[in-house]
């Protein structure tokens, strides 16, 4: 009994002590003990900073082959010659040999111009007539395309010169129609139209629009199919007075500017910027040793090419992502490089 009285003052004085010296006193304690625990987020730091680091994950492999040399020349070689067809099967071989990302990059840019082209100037009906005859209205049609600058009238002259057999002048050609295209203008129509007829290359061609900014599928209805409308004669580069301009666009279009996230005053100014660079690669073309005016041709060239460069590098503030403004840029400063190249060696 006393044992028992003795074992009930402990455990009195045990419960008074607790309920005294807890903060939430003898049933708070029993409640810590008993009930759900809340985490210390103290501790998880702490255990979070003596843990291991894990291991990053292995970024994925990239696979290159043995290299492209050989097939980017001859893609090359065929797309100065034409030879569209040509060109976009060595441009593929290319991308699966490609030893580095610039190859690749080559090589991929190159099957995208070469699919253009040849959806441009694929169908085109055939011109006949004397060569003489040819040559000379070829010429006429390049210079009224290149003092419009409008885009139906260069497609209209790119597709006349391939149905008239004039293969070599078709890269530069294609290059300028392409470069006057406008979403929904006459040459997405064209284009619209051999993503609809070439099997085979379909998605392929579409893929090559979108990279130029023409969305494959616009107002296909209201567009001319290749071949409407176009002469397939002689004579008709001088049917259509020089003023006219059926396109709707009076010099560089939207598509002759570099596609990317710019302002509209920044585009104002990269349409004459495209305008600069192509005065500066006629007198660059003009600027050869055997000139006799070399001299003022190259300084026009370099004033002109300094304009286009500066507008050039001041729209990279807006947009630094587009390609199509770094490669823009890229061919100024590359003819510019040549330039001084030529000053240095003539002294003039």
């Amino acid at each position: 009994m006393v044992r028992f009285l003795v074992a009930l003052l402990v455990l009195a004085a045990v419960f008074v002590g607790i309920e005294i010296s807890h903060p939430k006193g003898f049933m708070g304690m029993v409640a810590e003990f008993t009930g759900p625990r809340t985490p210390d987020p103290t501790r998880a730091d702490a255990d979070a900073a003596s843990a291991p680091p894990k291991a990053a994950p292995e970024p994925m492999k990239t696979f290159w082959g043995p290299g492209a040399t050989k097939e980017l020349s001859w893609a090359d070689r065929d797309y100065d010659r034409g030879d569209f067809d040509g060109a976009v099967a060595n441009y593929s071989s290319s991308r699966l040999l490609a030893a580095n990302q610039d190859e690749r990059y080559r090589a991929l840019k190159g099957m995208e111009r070469s699919l253009l082209a040849w959806a441009l100037v694929h169908g085109a009906p055939k011109v006949s007539g004397s060569s003489e005859a040819l040559a000379a209205e070829l010429t006429a049609r390049i210079t009224r395309s290149e003092s419009e600058l409008s885009e139906r009238t260069w497609m209209e002259t790119t597709r006349w010169a391939a149905g008239a057999g004039f293969r070599d002048r078709l890269h530069y050609l294609a290059e300028q129609t392409l470069d006057c295209a406008r979403p929904g203008g006459f040459v997405q129509g064209a284009l619209d139209a051999a993503v609809v007829t070439a099997t085979g290359r379909r998605e392929e061609i579409a893929a090559a629009m979108a990279s130029r900014g023409l969305r494959p599928g616009a107002k296909l209805d209201a567009l001319p199919l290749p071949g409407a409308g176009e002469a397939s004669g002689i004579g008709s580069a001088a049917a259509k007075p020089a003023d006219s301009d059926e396109s709707g666009i009076g010099g560089v279009n939207d598509r002759g500017v570099p596609f990317g996230a710019f302002s509209a005053d920044t585009r104002t100014k990269l349409k004459q910027a495209v305008k600069l660079e192509r005065q500066g690669a006629s007198a660059y073309a003009a600027a050869g040793p055997d000139s006799p005016n070399r001299v003022e041709n190259r300084h026009t060239a370099m004033d002109c090419l300094k304009k286009a460069r500066d507008i050039y590098v001041e729209a990279q503030g807006e947009d630094s992502t587009s390609r199509d403004l770094d490669e823009r840029l890229k061919h100024v400063m590359q003819m510019l490089a040549q330039l001084k190249k030529d000053e240095g060696i003539s002294g003039k």
